[in-house]
C-alpha cells in the first residue's frame, strides 16, 4: 500500500475541484482524511468545506464545518451566512451576520 503525503496545498486542489463539481462524496472522504491527518487546522481548509457542504445542499454538515472551524474569520462567516440565505433560513443568517451586535461578516 502506497502512502499519501497530504498538504494543505493537496486538500485545497482537491476541494476546489469537489466544490466546482459538486462531488459530496468525494469531498466527505477528504473531509474524514482531512480530519485523521496530522496537518495542522486551517481555516483556509475550513472554509472550503463549508463552501462543498453549501454547495451540495448539506446545510447542517457546512453547518458543523463552520463551528468546527478553530479560528474562523470573515470568509467562514459570509460562507455559513450565505449557506443559510441560500437554503431560505434569513433569520439565522441575520444572526449569524450581526453576532454580539456587531456586523461580522459582508454579504
Amino acid at each position: 500500500m502506497t502512502q499519501i503525503s497530504w498538504t494543505i496545498q493537496s486538500f485545497r486542489n482537491l476541494l476546489k475541484t469537489c466544490i466546482t463539481d459538486r462531488n459530496l462524496r468525494t469531498g466527505k472522504s477528504l473531509h474524514t482524511l482531512y480530519i485523521k491527518s496530522l496537518i495542522p487546522s486551517s481555516t483556509y481548509i475550513s472554509n472550503h468545506f463549508i463552501l462543498l457542504y453549501s454547495k451540495c445542499g448539506r446545510l447542517t454538515a457546512a453547518h458543523n464545518a463552520f463551528y468546527q472551524t478553530q479560528d474562523p474569520n470573515t470568509f467562514s462567516f459570509n460562507a455559513i451566512i450565505a449557506a443559510y440565505a441560500k437554503e431560505s433560513l434569513p433569520f439565522i443568517a441575520h444572526q449569524l451576520l450581526w453576532s454580539d451586535g456587531t456586523c461580522i461578516g459582508v454579504v
